[in-house]
């Protein structure tokens, strides 16, 4: 391999060569011995370091296509964490990512940060932060030209402090004195925060410091901003050069902060990745590796125990209660006889996830430790060296087999599954790595200038905005110029029919339950479906009871209008509220009242006829391709008599939060509707 010299011997010919004292040429003495390591010496590297204080863990790499090199870049960060390294963020340039395919590129465990070109291809520069650390973008500090300076930054709560990290691409052939001055306004932004790490593919070469002005330049004004390179060796290396182009920069450093760096020899591209290891001194680390969920363990045995318990119940007596106190004390006996016979049990688990692809053997993983191995020995040498034809056939017999193992898996998954539409399109989700949305919150948001990262505060905020976004939208919708009787009343004769609620029986509501999904997740009152149906025999009764007082007394349980709610992120910038859109999760005696309610209702309405033909959604055999197929049946007929067609589709933000309820109970009146459906009595 071809080191060349290193940055501590540059800098000693640089002090000397610009008459400087050479005891005061103090960077020689701080500046990290980045050395060279593989995988396996990474590993053990890191290992080395293991200590109770707070890391933050940081990887550069110029890769040079994400979507080519997604995969290489997956099986390093699997290798370390199997040995329960990860990294808290990776620094990408030359991502090659647009608008149309970043998505694709989501690593589990992490969000991805990007910027991407619009008018050129290539380029591009990204950031991978873990999940568990909160972040918000700095757009304010990024400077973007395309095809010239290219850069993205972030703020994160990294090692207990606010830290801006940023990735810096500065393309190859831009002028140099440009390149400085994009250099200089950068670092003129960033002069008023305290704490930053930067990661560069600078293409100037800092080994080239005594005889290149330019580059010269640029390191005196990161200096003169108080950031020093961390890496010291050759970052790109062929058989006739060695240049030292990456870099991680950090500045403020103090007694407190302690970093380790080293240069990876892995052949993701043909930059090596380079990495930093920030130790704080005074904090300790917070064990977030795994977290610890509570949750019961229910087997077919205890399942049995519990529906002998629940036999032994004479429900009777909830008949002589009022219906708030009879369904509490309904639930507070049901979890009693729960937390006896299967009480909650603390399990750890990962908070990472796993990044390594299910298709990724052990045999396989082998072979690309051994093409690591290999790739280490060919760095550097000429293409007709032996070593480097050794090393090639190697990667390409690994790179066939991988895409053998690959295509077999998928292949012989989507023949399992051939006759579930479901799990096939899991399986073609994970094909094309689509992010599924359920575990995206940050854990950093803004609201106005202020910056949220407590999580009961941003608890809070997702509970304001998602009470108060209908009000909101409601006030911008304008008054309508005629009341809804006066539609009611011109395309409707009034009902003279009265709906009236028939109780229900145990029979109807084991219906129900055994045509739940049994799915694991609960309410607010921990009762799960699949749970509920394994005890529908034993449930029954006491349900039905309820639910029968429940409508004699047109009275919903306190309990059952509660509901656990989950943000879902939909799109844009997630430190918005704005961007979320709320999933309840109701308690399964709500669904089951539900389901009572609806086919009386619905029964009602269908021998009324008082639903439109054209009312195709929300209803048994229809569907929105019903919708679809009379439009397209309706605009070919109009087409075929020459006639014009013009379409008015609408989507409504908010439509079911900003529903105008007097306008509800008005129609409900219209169709006769009663306020206790069981007794008569009229709408009040």
């Amino acid at each position: 391999m071809n080191n060349k010299l290193d940055l501590k011997q540059v800098l000693d010919q640089y002090a000397i060569g610009n008459d400087n004292d050479q005891d005061e040429n103090f960077l020689t003495n701080i500046l990290a011995d980045s050395k060279y390591y593989d995988v396996e010496e990474m590993i053990t590297f890191v290992k080395s370091l293991h200590t109770e204080n707070q890391q933050f863990k940081i990887l550069h790499l110029n890769i040079q296509s994400l979507s080519a090199k997604f995969e290489k870049l997956k099986l390093l960060l699997s290798h370390l964490e199997e040995q329960d390294i990860v990294l808290d963020v990776v620094l990408l340039c030359e991502t090659f990512l647009h608008e149309g395919n970043m998505h694709l590129f989501k690593l589990p465990g992490y969000n991805l940060i990007c910027k991407n070109r619009t008018h050129m291809k290539g380029g591009g520069v990204a950031i991978y932060v873990r999940s568990n650390i909160a972040y918000s973008l700095r757009d304010d500090i990024s400077v973007f030209v395309e095809g010239e300076f290219e850069t993205v930054f972030i703020e994160t709560f990294a090692n207990n402090k606010k830290t801006v990290i940023g990735e810096i691409y500065r393309i190859p052939g831009t002028n140099l004195n440009t390149s400085l001055e994009y250099f200089e306004n950068l670092l003129n932004k960033l002069k008023h925060e305290k704490q930053i790490i930067l990661g560069t593919d600078q293409n100037f070469d800092l080994l080239r410091l005594e005889d290149h002005p330019q580059t010269a330049n640029l390191f005196n004004l990161f200096l003169e901003n108080s950031f020093l390179p961390t890496i010291s060796k050759p970052t790109r290396i062929t058989a006739h050069s060695g240049t030292l182009i990456d870099n991680i920069y950090l500045n403020n450093l103090s007694t407190n902060m302690d970093y380790r760096t080293g240069i990876l020899l892995d052949n993701i591209s043909d930059h090596l990745p380079i990495f930093c290891i920030i130790t704080n001194k005074t904090h300790k680390k917070d064990n977030k590796a795994y977290t610890t969920i509570e949750r019961r363990h229910i087997t077919a045995e205890k399942i049995q125990l519990l529906n002998s318990e629940l036999s032994k119940i004479n429900w009777d007596y909830l008949q002589n209660m009022q219906i708030n106190d009879a369904y509490e004390n309904f639930t507070e006996k049901l979890i009693n006889i729960l937390d006896r016979i299967a009480p909650k049990v603390q399990r750890k688990i990962k908070s990472c996830k796993l990044i390594r692809d299910p298709w990724m053997t052990k045999v396989l993983m082998q072979f690309s430790k051994r093409i690591s191995k290999l790739y280490r020995k060919s760095l550097g040498k000429a293409k007709t060296d032996q070593t480097y034809t050794t090393y090639i056939q190697q990667r390409n017999a690994y790179n066939q087999q991988k895409r053998e193992v690959k295509q077999n898996y998928f292949k012989n998954l989507l023949q399992t599954y051939r006759n579930n539409a479901k799990l096939t399109w899991r399986t073609i989700n994970s094909i094309i790595n689509k992010e599924t949305k359920t575990d995206s919150v940050v854990q950093m948001f803004k609201v106005g200038n202020q910056i949220l990262s407590d999580p009961k505060d941003i608890s809070n905020g997702f509970c304001n905005f998602f009470a108060g976004v209908g009000k909101k939208y409601a006030e911008k919708v304008p008054p309508a110029i005629h009341t809804a009787d006066r539609y009611l009343n011109k395309h409707r004769q009034p009902n003279n029919r009265s709906i009236f609620f028939t109780p229900t029986d145990t029979i109807e509501i084991s219906d129900i339950i055994h045509k739940m999904k049994p799915k694991q997740s609960s309410g607010h009152d921990e009762l799960t479906p699949h749970l509920v149906i394994q005890l529908a025999g034993e449930l029954s009764q006491p349900i039905s009871m309820l639910i029968n007082m429940s409508i004699q007394s047109s009275v919903v349980p306190n309990c059952l209008k509660l509901s656990k709610v989950v943000p879902i992120y939909k799109s844009k910038n997630k430190d918005d509220f704005a961007n979320y859109r709320p999933v309840s999760l109701l308690p399964v005696i709500s669904k089951i009242l539900e389901k009572v309610i609806y086919k009386r209702l619905v029964t009602f309405l269908d021998n009324s006829n008082m639903l439109n033909n054209r009312q195709f959604g929300f209803r048994k055999c229809h569907s929105t391709i019903d919708a679809v197929t009379k439009f397209i049946i309706d605009a070919g007929k109009f087409l075929d008599d020459k006639e014009s067609i013009l379409a008015v589709f609408c989507d409504l933000s908010c439509a079911f939060d900003t529903i105008d309820h007097g306008i509800l109970l008005r129609k409900l009146q219209f169709m006769e509707f009663k306020d206790n459906a069981s007794n008569g009595s009229k709408v009040t």
